[in-house]
């Protein structure tokens, strides 16, 4: 895995298109038995990380062999299309097997037809545990030098080592208000600056409304004193903080209340989701939920309701989290237009169809409910005294409530109950991703549920806040019969 990480990062340096695969285990060029591999390995490593950005390359390249261990060669084309070739032509299962076999005996050592699909749990394994290697040894390097920039971080900055190549997808942005250009564009905002004698003139504008007016206009004074280079200004519904010296300044998007109230509306549909997903009763809750749309729609009876649910739901956790909020978006607008009497009998009619428990019924109308109305109380990481502070990642209690986590550039690990870690961090699509040991990436989005075996993990997430709470399924099924 190790191999592949630097090899891959070294090929991203020289613009190599070609990703390198996990390297089998009894390739002899490649072997860490062999010292004179490990010391090159080592070397061409640390070379790496000393290069400017290497850091984020060796980042980059570990996001992708962990995500696709295997990515397809040149040549797999054609020896996918034989394999299906061989499995759509007549004769015995036995003969198809070896045929199979002579075929991806015959494919090339980095080919991914020759790639076996139980090696991945062990291979995600193995991509974490150099995840917190590499952690640890660049947690112990020199920092930043006082007075240095750090590199590719400045927009226009005048030293090439400096210079960001565009403006970056986060929550931060330095500008050098002397370089080439006068405009930038940037998270919806439309930048555009000019020079005053000594000061600076600053306009900020909303580009998501058409056409682009108005705006808020600062002028940035650099001879102020340290204390008072700084204003705050809002646009388009963003808050930023602008902080200057010199011809540089330092954009900050902040948090608003809008921000907030949207996280904790999420998290309340989080908390609604993961209700709907407990697996009991083949989705159950879920298969309820869809059904009691439909009946408070009006739409005909299905009499093959209770058979196709069934079926419908044994997907992917993506694909069920996807249905239960599409099943509770459709029942906000009609909660509106029947008592609870009338929504209550209609579950309870809807249960019987399905054969389900009898309290299924108040669970899926509490939740439909919640979902449609209610906002999470969020309690800040940082100042709640139930998330562990021992040495190492901080711990999620079990406790129902929602922490809210700040998003930087660096991951985001927390432990769960059961002394599980979850890792957030960016994939290289640059997506936000969870990541469990053993398990594969999942993109987080807006919102995310992850039904482990006896805990359920829901993660929001809006602007650089995400909002975390474990739930134990006996808490779910408490809280909605509350």
């Amino acid at each position: 895995m190790l191999y592949a990480v630097t090899e891959n990062a070294e090929r991203a340096q020289r613009r190599l298109p070609t990703p390198f695969p996990v390297p089998g285990a009894g390739d002899v060029l490649v072997s860490l038995g062999n010292s004179e591999v490990v010391r090159q390995l080592a070397r061409t490593l640390g070379d790496l990380l000393l290069l400017p950005g290497g850091a984020a390359q060796v980042w980059q390249a570990l996001d992708r062999v962990e995500d696709d261990p295997f990515p397809p060669q040149p040549g797999d084309d054609a020896l996918f299309a034989q394999l299906a070739a061989i499995r759509q032509r007549g004769g015995s299962p036995h003969e198809r097997a070896q045929l199979e076999e002579v075929l991806r005996a015959g494919a090339g050592p980095q080919s991914a037809l020759r790639a076996d699909p139980r090696e991945r749990p062990l291979l995600r394994e193995a991509a974490q545990r150099i995840r917190r290697w590499l952690a640890r040894r660049l947690a112990r390097a020199p920092g930043q030098l006082p007075g240095t920039v750090p590199a590719h971080s400045v927009l226009y900055a005048q030293e090439e080592a400096s210079a960001l190549s565009a403006p970056a997808a986060g929550d931060g942005l330095t500008l050098h208000l002397g370089g080439p250009d006068r405009l930038a564009h940037w998270q919806g905002l439309r930048l555009s600056w000019r020079s005053l004698g000594p000061n600076w003139q600053l306009l900020v504008q909303d580009e998501t409304s058409q056409p682009v007016s108005g705006g808020q206009l600062a002028l940035l004074r650099p001879d102020l004193p340290a204390s008072e280079r700084q204003l705050f200004l809002t646009v388009g519904g963003q808050q930023l903080q602008v902080l200057f010296s010199g011809d540089y300044v330092l954009l900050r998007r902040r948090a608003d209340a809008a921000q907030t109230r949207h996280l904790a509306r999420l998290a309340a549909l989080g908390r609604a989701c993961a209700l709907l997903l407990l697996p009991a009763e083949q989705h159950g809750r879920l298969r309820l939920a869809r059904t009691l749309a439909r009946r408070l729609r009006g739409d005909p009876p299905r009499a093959d309701d209770p058979a196709s649910g069934q079926v419908a739901f044994a997907q992917t956790p993506a694909e069920c989290l996807a249905a239960a909020r599409r099943s509770l978006q459709r029942l906000e607008p009609l909660l509106g237009r029947f008592s609870p009497a009338q929504v209550a009998h209609e579950a309870q009619v809807a249960q019987a169809l399905l054969h389900l428990p009898p309290h299924y019924a108040a669970q899926v109308q509490q939740a439909a409910e919640h979902a449609a109305s209610a906002a999470e109380p969020l309690r800040e990481a940082a100042t709640d005294p139930l998330v562990g502070r021992e040495a190492g990642p901080p711990v999620l209690p079990a406790t129902g409530h929602f922490i809210v986590f700040p998003l930087g550039p660096d991951p985001l690990e927390v432990r769960l109950p059961g002394d599980r870690l979850l890792t957030l961090r960016p994939d290289y699509r640059a997506e936000l991703v969870a990541v469990l040991p053993g398990q594969a990436a999942v993109t987080v989005g807006d919102l995310l549920v992850l039904p482990l075996h006896d805990l359920s993990v829901v993660i929001a997430r809006e602007g650089s806040q995400v909002a975390l709470c474990a739930l134990l399924p006996r808490m779910l099924e408490a809280a909605a019969q509350a």
